[in-house]
Order: C-alpha cells, then sequence, then structure tokens
C-alpha cells in the first residue's frame, strides 16, 4: 500500500504487502483498509492517517463493511441482521460509533439504489421506508400491498429497487430473471454507457408529499405515501434507464437479451417500452424482435427540452 504526492510525485509513505482482494477508501484525512480473504471476507479493518501512514486506534471495522449498503467518505451505510432485528445503520469508523441506526422486522430487505441521499427497505408485509442517509430521518412511510400487488409478490424479490424524482418514490419488485432469458442475463441496449438498471416485477410509483389536482369536474387529493398507480402488470426482462430520470417524463425501458426459443434454439432480441410518470399507462411498447444481432441497438439517448422530444437514437433506426 503506497500513498504518492500528486504533485511532486514522490512516495509519501507505504505500509507491506496486502492482499489483492483487500480494499482501500478513504477521505481527506483518513485511509482505512479493509484486508480480503480467501472465502470473500474480510479479515481485519484498519484505519491509517493519511498524511503519514500512522495506524490510529479504531475499532475493526470489516464486519460493517461486509454488510455495507455503500460508502460515504469515512462512514460506512449498512444492513444487518443484530439479534433478531434488522438494522440499518450509518457507522464513523473513526469514532468507532453509529451516527443513527433504525430496527426493522426480521426477512426485511435493502431497497437498492442509485441516489446517494437516500436508502430504503421493504418489510415481509409490504411496508417500505425511505430514510435520509445523513440524518436517518424518515422520508416516507408506505405499503406497496395495494391493487393488484399481494403480499405473495414479495416472497421472492431480488434486488428491489428504489428511485425517486420530485414528485413521487419508485419502487420496483424485482424478480429473479426467468427461464426465457439464456443465463438470466439482461444487457444494456446502449453502446456508449448509459447508465441503466435491471427491473423484472412490479413497478409502483407512491407519492412523495401531499397534494391535490383536478381532473375533469373532480377534484383528486392525496396523501404522502399513498399509492399513485402501480402498472398494468409486472414489467418483464427490463433494463431502466436512470441518466437524466429526475428530468424524464416518462420511465423508459430498453434491453436486450438472448431468448431461449420452445424449439431449443435461441435468439438475441430488443425490447423497448415507456410509462408515464403521472398516470403509470404505457405509451411505447416493442415486442421482442431482432433488429441488430447481440450488437446495442441505441448509441445515445438525447433529451430535447425544446422540442419537447425524447429520442434513442441508433444506426439502423430510432424511437422518439
Amino acid at each position: 500500500l503506497t500513498v504518492v504526492d500528486p504533485l511532486r510525485g514522490n512516495v509519501m509513505w507505504k505500509k507491506g504487502d496486502v492482499s489483492v482482494d483487500s480494499h482501500v477508501f478513504g477521505d481527506d484525512q483518513y485511509l482505512f483498509l479493509a484486508e480480503g480473504n480467501q472465502v470473500g471476507g474480510f479479515g481485519a479493518g484498519r484505519t491509517f492517517r493519511a498524511n503519514d501512514g500512522e495506524a490510529i486506534n479504531a475499532k475493526d471495522f470489516s464486519a460493517i463493511y461486509q454488510a455495507r449498503i455503500r460508502v460515504v467518505g469515512r462512514q460506512i451505510l449498512a444492513a444487518q441482521q443484530i439479534q433478531g432485528n434488522f438494522t440499518v445503520r450509518l457507522y464513523d469508523i473513526v469514532s468507532g460509533k453509529d451516527i443513527w441506526s433504525k430496527q426493522f422486522p426480521a426477512g426485511t430487505q435493502v431497497l437498492s439504489s442509485e441516489d446517494r441521499h437516500i436508502t430504503g427497505v421493504i418489510e415481509p408485509k409490504g411496508n417500505v421506508t425511505v430514510l435520509d442517509v445523513e440524518t436517518g430521518n424518515v422520508l416516507l412511510a408506505s405499503n406497496v400491498v395495494k391493487g393488484r400487488v399481494t403480499v405473495e409478490e414479495l416472497k421472492t424479490l431480488r434486488q428491489p429497487l428504489l428511485l425517486a424524482d420530485s414528485e413521487r418514490f419508485y419502487v420496483a419488485l424485482n424478480k429473479p430473471i426467468d427461464g426465457r432469458v439464456a443465463g438470466g442475463l439482461l444487457h444494456n441496449n446502449f453502446n456508449n454507457g448509459t447508465r441503466c438498471l435491471p427491473v423484472n416485477g412490479w413497478f409502483i410509483a407512491l407519492h412523495r408529499q401531499d397534494g391535490q389536482k383536478k381532473l375533469g369536474d373532480r377534484d383528486l387529493a392525496w396523501k404522502k405515501g399513498d399509492l399513485a398507480w402501480h402498472t398494468y402488470m409486472p414489467v418483464k426482462n427490463q433494463m431502466l434507464i436512470i441518466d437524466q430520470f429526475e428530468n424524464l417524463p416518462i420511465l423508459l425501458f430498453t434491453a436486450r437479451y438472448n431468448e431461449m426459443l420452445p424449439n431449443g434454439g435461441n435468439r438475441w432480441v430488443s425490447v423497448t417500452e415507456s410509462y408515464s410518470k403521472t398516470s403509470g399507462k404505457m405509451i411505447h411498447e416493442s415486442r421482442p424482435a431482432n433488429f441488430n444481432g447481440s450488437a446495442p441497438m441505441f448509441t445515445a439517448l438525447q433529451l430535447d427540452m425544446k422540442t419537447r422530444t425524447i429520442n434513442l437514437i441508433g444506426f439502423g433506426g430510432s424511437v422518439q
């Protein structure tokens, strides 16, 4: 482990060899070393001053790092089973103490999120809690067992997803990818690094704040956490575009995968669909079709505020 001065290029300090499986992270003042072991775990978590490499007397954080959701500087956001409860905690490595912690029933799962400011969990009976990462404050408490979504849908969740914009929180009740997809692998349908996340299950929108609107002659009102809508059926084998997610007025999905056919053959297919963020109604749907072999169909995502269009641009064709 070597620390180099970025301006002069000289070695400031170095420590003895560490395993290639070890993780190093830190902030302006400290470096943290989680030593990897051969079984995929971590044997010890040690803390050093960044300017001179001296070890400081901080608690071993390896068990918390193993259960991490994400690392935020010198803090670890983690989820662990502790004394029969599912505990979400923000742990400060240097002080060796929790900044905050929340307990939930056994069987609770973390909702994966790309938003570094929020985290969330879903309980076995469908209760959803969204938390502010910095403070642990509850931003939303609701339940997704509404409409056509039943408790049965929650029994085989795999990496359920949490997203947000200024009006709603969104929860994807992801299930394992079905057997029609070779290897259970969904692939990004862009060749330019546009960020996408897999979705395979009910997609649900919950109101972020109290509100109301006029619909014809009626006044519709809702409370924070009320169901805004869910898709008319589970979203199947898709990738949700999360680049510019807050700015898009629609949920935009596109994916490619190797589809297994009943006759024993296979084919690469591309599927694109979208839903209104306001109502959850489907706007566009393309049936699985082979457009570009195994290669991505699109080269760019273009959001044009002036013409009020969204374009998925490809070599062989585009979707607007």
